[in-house]
């Protein structure tokens, strides 16, 4: 078979203010090739290339109506991100490659105009002040704010997760050099009225790494429990593990606006990178579950808790409002999800308390809006390809609501690209090979040309991988052949008649594969079941020379049908050779659902040129004697 020709083309090293030095001047060292492994290498005595890493502290804005009034101007925090690197001795050349990442884990804020004005702004620049304007994924605007100041920057409004700000950026040096970002996140102090987002905040990690975290699934603090005995509170995580196994816990307790009082004030610390939340004393613990004691029976408490895994990732911040009294409240034990390239569909599973459960409420927004709704079930449709963070509560009867439960920021991994003038879906980050040969392919196609390439399919992708010469054309006026793709199959008069297992047979012949049609035993119609078994007979010394065509009349004035409905034309095909021997075109006809084996009435392979009869709306494919 002519094979279709295609053209298919570690370990954050520091995170917050953690370093890793990659190289020293010692003989013999351990370098790290990956998580949990290493590997002794020997060197000499001249210096190796030194990659060091540093970042400032966390991304932290809190708004308030002191620090937000009107006039106060905009509220703004900045921090930096730095890789260093230094060549060794020998060579006095080095070069790396680093990525950068931004991590929001917490960020309730929301559009108190609409999305055409950005709350929060995101700005990245270097030692030069030089801006970087594009990042796949968020948008570049320029707004003004209260005071006629233009601001421009990325919209990160309600994003959270992990956001690449630099893909595998290149460093290299004679001795040493330095790249410095820095940055920036402001809350833009509009002339409008923006106490919607009074009190809310913004918790966000820089990352630098060697390592790619394109995939990477933060932990995420589905829900938590409390229980109370006497005058101690026991509670309970339920997390959602991500990519990472989760290294610390940390908890913190407030009674109102203060600080509860905690007995063992040993376990207390400070985050000196205020990866906490602002003004909270947080305890870290190694389980995900902690009990608060010498806490008062009569008063009401609020519970925080977040998780660090051991690449340094923070998880979302939990809150929990324990109440003192002694109604039982309902529970969401449980949320699943389903989704698809445009949808995300919500399932709940809860454990009425006092009173019965009354309403459902579901958000996509980090819980800046909910819907309402009467069933455990609900489905956000329309959505484009991103990330979103579902978050659903209950009511009872008696209007008291229920813990919330946080599903972790949840990425649609399905693409949408234009694969031979029709839509089909893909894996984000799958290359074209990849695709080929997965579920996805619901077409069939198949690519064994050894000049496959390995092409990466992105979102709105228009890929062809055929030349756009065909193989067959037809010289015959009125008349047109064209390649069995999936938009001309669908081009085909009563398409929809054609039948699954005569359509499975017809795809395996992209593959060159003709023992498909040996799979007719199970045909219960004995006319069927009888014509794939002569036509099985047939190709069993037979070879596929080109992948199936369609012929179609497509001026009826200027070709005429003979008194089998049948029209003669003439194909040119170019890959006809001497060597070819017992040249027939295997067909199909929809309006009968047979297969047939039709000789032509010439070939000349002088011309390279068959002359052959079929009827319109045939799909046929020429085959020849093995060799």
């Amino acid at each position: 078979m002519k094979n279709k020709k295609a053209i298919i083309t570690n370990i954050i090293t520091a995170i917050g203010l953690f370093a890793l030095i990659i190289g020293s001047t010692y003989a013999y060292f351990a370098a790290q090739t990956g998580e949990g492994k290493s590997t002794d290498i020997k060197i000499s005595a001249n210096t190796v290339d030194t990659f060091t890493f540093e970042t400032g502290s966390a991304i932290n804005i809190n708004i308030d109506q002191e620090n937000f009034a009107d006039g106060k101007g905009n509220q703004s925090n900045i921090t930096y991100a730095k890789a260093m690197l230094t060549a060794n001795n020998k060579t006095n050349s080095a070069t790396e490659h680093y990525n950068l990442y931004l991590n929001i884990s917490d960020n309730n804020f929301s559009y108190t105009t609409n999305s055409t004005y950005p709350e929060i702004i995101l700005t990245i620049k270097d030692a030069s002040n030089n801006e970087i304007t594009s990042i796949s994924g968020l948008e570049y605007k320029t707004v003004t704010d209260g005071k006629g100041v233009s601001i421009s920057g990325f919209d990160i409004t309600t994003k959270t997760g992990l956001i690449t700000l630099l893909s595998n950026k290149e460093i290299t040096t004679t001795s040493t050099k330095i790249d410095e970002w820095n940055i920036t996140t402001t809350f833009i102090n509009y002339k409008t009225d923006q106490s919607k987002n009074a009190g809310k905040s913004f918790l966000g990690q820089i990352l630098i790494s060697k390592d790619s975290f394109n995939d990477y699934t933060p932990n995420t603090i589905n829900t938590l429990n409390a229980t109370k005995n006497g005058n101690d509170l026991t509670v309970n995580l339920d997390v959602e593990k991500g990519s990472n196994e989760i290294d610390k816990y940390y908890y913190a307790i407030e009674e109102k606006n203060n600080i509860a009082m905690i007995d063992n004030k040993n376990n207390i610390q400070r985050l000196n990178n205020r990866l906490a939340t602002n003004t909270l004393t947080y305890i870290e613990s190694n389980s995900s579950s902690y009990t608060f004691t010498n806490l008062s029976a009569s008063k009401d408490y609020k519970v925080l808790a977040y998780a660090i895994d051991k690449n340094k990732i923070k998880s979302n911040t939990y809150e929990f409002n324990y109440y003192s009294d002694a109604y039982i409240y309902p529970i969401i034990n449980k949320v699943e999800t389903s989704t698809t390239s445009s949808s995300i569909t919500s399932t709940i599973t809860a454990t009425k308390g006092t009173n019965n459960i009354s309403k459902y409420y579901y958000s996509i927004d980090g819980g800046n809006s909910f819907v309402e709704s009467d069933s455990n079930l609900y489905t956000f449709s329309g959505l484009q390809i991103g990330t979103y963070k579902i978050i659903v509560k209950i009511m009872d009867s008696n209007g008291k609501y229920s813990n919330i439960y946080v599903k972790s920021a949840i990425t649609s991994d399905k693409i949408m690209f234009t694969f031979e003038e029709t839509k089909y879906q893909a894996k984000s980050g799958m290359t074209l090979s990849e695709w080929i040969k997965s579920d996805y392919n619901t077409w069939g196609y198949d690519v064994t040309s050894s000049t496959l390439l390995s092409k990466i399919i992105n979102n709105g992708d228009n890929i062809n991988i055929y030349p756009t010469d065909w193989p067959l054309t037809t010289y015959t006026n009125g008349t047109i052949v064209k390649p069995f793709v999936e938009s001309n199959f669908k081009d085909l008069t009563n398409y929809q008649n054609i039948t699954d297992e005569a359509l499975i047979k017809i795809k395996s012949i992209y593959k060159g594969n003709l023992s498909k049609f040996s799979d007719y035993k199970d045909i219960t119609n004995t006319t069927i079941k009888n014509n794939r078994k002569l036509v099985a007979e047939y190709l069993e010394e037979k070879v596929v020379l080109y992948m199936p065509y369609i012929f179609k009349v497509t001026d009826s004035s200027k070709i005429k049908a003979n008194s089998n409905e049948k029209y003669s034309f003439e194909l040119s095909a170019r890959e006809i050779t001497d060597d070819l021997s017992d040249i027939m075109l295997l067909t199909y006809n929809i309006k009968t659902d047979l297969f047939d084996v039709v000789e032509p009435i010439l070939v000349d392979k002088e011309n390279k040129t068959i002359q052959a009869e079929l009827p319109d709306n045939t799909i046929f494919v020429i085959v020849n004697d093995s060799y």
